[in-house]
C-alpha cells in the first residue's frame, strides 16, 4: 500500500488511502501540535471578531469612548496571538479608524487606523452603513501613499546595512515583547539623519488605558542611537503598550509602532532587562 501511495503522490494524485497512511506515518506529537496551532488561531480570531462586533454595537449607541476601547483590546488580542497578516485584524483597524473619525472627531487617529488597516488589506473599504464621503476621502488619501503621521518602519532590524546614520532611512528598533513587573525597561532607537527629527520621544500606557505618556528620548553623543526608558513604577498589570515616534514641524514624521498599533510587553515576575 505505502508503494501505491508513492505513486499516487508522484503522479498527482492523491487518495484518501494515501492520506489515511500519511497520518498513520507522521509522529502523533506534530499531528496534534498542528492541529492545536490551528485551534488557537481560530479561536484567536474568533476573538477579535468578537471584540470587534461588540465594540461596533456600542458605536451604534454613541458609546464611542467604550467602542473605541473596544476595539483597541481587538489590535492587542491580534497581536499577542500573531494575527499580524489576519483580515480580522484589518476589519479592527478600518473600524477603529470609524469611530476616531465619526464619533471621536479625530481625523489624525483615524488617518492612522485606516493605514495600518491597509497595510494588511490594500482593498479593504468601508461599509456602506458607516461611510461618509469625508471618511471614503480619506482612507481614498491613505490607500494612495504613506502620510508623515502613518509612517511604520516595521521591516527595519535593529543594525542598519550601512555604517553611517544617514543610510538608515526611518526608525531602527527592535521591539520589547516581554518585561519584568516593578522593572525599568530600557528602550532604544536607531533615528536615521534623512527622518530630519527635531525631536525622538517614547510613548507608552498600561494595557487599558486610554492616554499615552510621552519621555523624551536622549541621544546618545556621535551616534543616532536615542534611549529612553519606562519607569518600575509604570511597569504593573497585564501588559504595557508603547512606540517610539520621530517628530518634526509638529507632525510624526516616522514611528515604530503607533497610538492605534503599538508595541505590547507583556509583564511577568523577573523578567526584564531592567537596563
Amino acid at each position: 500500500m505505502s508503494v501505491m501511495f508513492v505513486m499516487s503522490v508522484r503522479s498527482g494524485l492523491v487518495t484518501a488511502a494515501g492520506v489515511a497512511l500519511l497520518s498513520l506515518l507522521a509522529p502523533a506529537g506534530v499531528l496534534d501540535e498542528r492541529a492545536a496551532h490551528a485551534q488557537g488561531k481560530s479561536r484567536a480570531v474568533k476573538e477579535v471578531e468578537s471584540k470587534t462586533a461588540l465594540a461596533m454595537e456600542n458605536f451604534d449607541l454613541l458609546e464611542f469612548e467604550t467602542a473605541r476601547k473596544q476595539l483597541a483590546e481587538a489590535v492587542v488580542a491580534a497581536k499577542k496571538n500573531r494575527l499580524d497578516r489576519q483580515p480580522a485584524l484589518a476589519r479592527a483597524y478600518l473600524d477603529l479608524g470609524i469611530v476616531e473619525f465619526a464619533g471621536l472627531k479625530d481625523a489624525e487617529a483615524a488617518r492612522e487606523a485606516f493605514a495600518a488597516a491597509v497595510a494588511i488589506d490594500p482593498d479593504i473599504e468601508i461599509g456602506v452603513a458607516y461611510r461618509t464621503p469625508a471618511m471614503a476621502e480619506l482612507l481614498r488619501e491613505v490607500k494612495k501613499g504613506p502620510t508623515p503621521a502613518a509612517v511604520d518602519d516595521a521591516d527595519a532590524g535593529e543594525e542598519s546595512a550601512g555604517d553611517g546614520c544617514g543610510a538608515i532611512p526611518g526608525i531602527e528598533h527592535t521591539p520589547v515583547d516581554r518585561g519584568g513587573i516593578g522593572q525599568q525597561q530600557a528602550i532604544s532607537a536607531r533615528v536615521g539623519d534623512p527622518v530630519k527629527a527635531e525631536r525622538v520621544s517614547l510613548f507608552y500606557r498600561a494595557a487599558g488605558a486610554a492616554k499615552y505618556i510621552e519621555v523624551p528620548m536622549r541621544r546618545r553623543s556621535g551616534s543616532c542611537t536615542y534611549v529612553a526608558a519606562i519607569p518600575g513604577t509604570a511597569m504593573h498589570g497585564s501588559a504595557i503598550h508603547y512606540y517610539v515616534a520621530a517628530v518634526a514641524g509638529g507632525q510624526t514624521v516616522a514611528s515604530k509602532g503607533s497610538r492605534t498599533s503599538p508595541n505590547i510587553i507583556e509583564l511577568g515576575a523577573g523578567e526584564g532587562d531592567g537596563e
